[in-house]
């Protein structure tokens, strides 16, 4: 799990880079397109092992995979609309780090040790 974190911000710093670099709107909306479908598919991999596992608070894990994916969902429809990239890069400066820290060292942390129970870790 700690691994798609790590990729995920990877690609953040892409993304960034790309944009400081003054690449053309093409690329950078390659680059945010690869982000959002890595995410909705890094939480629907979560989601299905958790059903699978039967986890207990799932349903509680899967709203706040939910909470995150509606606004970057949003940012990006607004930024499709509007080609103003500000409100994408304010998400991903702002919002981002706040929720992956609080995330992944609470719920990832439970989950990441529930899933090692069940492989017999």
């Amino acid at each position: 799990m700690q691994n798609t974190h790590v990729e995920e911000v990877a690609m953040l710093y892409v993304l960034f880079d790309k944009h400081d670099a003054g690449e053309e709107t093409p690329e950078l909306a390659a680059q945010l397109e690869t982000i959002v479908v890595h995410t909705h598919d890094h939480f629907e991999r979560e989601n299905e092992k958790m059903i699978a596992l039967n986890f207990p608070p799932y349903t509680v894990y899967k709203q706040v995979h939910d909470e995150y994916l509606e606004p970057l969902d949003t940012v990006v429809i607004t930024w499709t609309a509007s080609q103003d990239l500000a409100p994408v890069f304010t998400f991903f400066e702002l919002a981002t780090p706040q929720w992956l820290n609080q995330h992944s060292s609470t719920m990832d942390y439970m989950n990441t040790n529930f899933f090692k129970i069940d492989e017999g870790s």
